[in-house]
């Protein structure tokens, strides 16, 4: 996200260094860090906040300063306190995660079960009931599985094999943002077909993302307008 974000604003004249100064601040998926952040850039008198996930915008917006979200929300009301500044896309709605599964069932036709991956602190539920909803139709178990720190998410990998899932559906979550390069890494190494919602995963070696699908060296192979590697990531530390 920070480099497409750096990239627009080169595009219309601010340059990092030269006409712009950024102060990044990240909770690491510590929700209960975001206040103390906010806190800190209101010290420094940002001209305005920019955050990522409903957690960090509702904290954003109690600084009483013009904030512009990135939320995979559904829509509806503002993600923060009445009355605050707030402008912003939700990215994702439920129907979204229902695609997904459709074309997670797509890439690898001989899946029965799938599992999906969320986060019950930066994933509305409502992505899991829409994704959960789309899969009986087609003929699909599911297992929920929960994610938000490190050790969370490898449990959930480790589960959805026990499980015997097929393939994972990976919500969007920004902890899961965080952790990108790690998830990706899971996948890889258990061979286990993924999506995601976000291409900055293909660029860590997911082979494709949503809506042209993410998934894993063991899958279909990809079409000519996905990413590839030749061999699966070494997860981060």
């Amino acid at each position: 996200m920070l480099g497409r974000l750096l990239q627009g604003l080169r595009d219309r004249g601010y340059v990092e260094g030269r006409n712009l100064v950024i102060e990044q601040r990240y909770a690491a998926g510590r929700r209960e860090a975001l206040p103390l952040l906010v806190a800190e850039l209101a010290r420094l008198k940002v001209d305005v906040l920019i955050s990522s996930g409903r957690a960090a915008t509702s904290a954003a917006g109690s600084a009483k300063l013009p904030v512009v979200f990135v939320t995979g929300d559904s829509g509806g009301d503002t993600p923060g306190p009445p009355g605050a500044n707030m402008t912003g896309l939700a990215s994702t709605t439920p129907g979204v995660s229902a695609k997904w599964v459709e074309l997670i069932r797509d890439a690898v036709p001989t899946v029965r079960r799938i599992a999906i991956l969320w986060d019950p602190v930066g994933t509305p539920r409502a992505q899991l009931q829409a994704a959960e909803a789309a899969a009986t139709p087609l003929g699909l178990a599911t297992v929920a599985v929960i994610g938000h720190e490190a050790k969370d998410i490898d449990a959930a990998f480790k589960t959805a094999v026990e499980r015997r899932a097929g393939a994972i559906v990976v919500l969007p979550s920004a902890s899961f943002a965080f952790r990108q390069q790690w998830i990706v890494g899971l996948s890889a190494r258990i061979r286990l077909p993924a999506i995601y919602g976000d291409r900055d995963f293909v660029e860590l070696g997911g082979l494709r993302r949503a809506p042209s699908l993410a998934t894993s060296p063991s899958s279909s192979p990809p079409s000519s307008n996905s990413q590839s590697t030749s061999r699966p990531p070494r997860p981060s530390a």
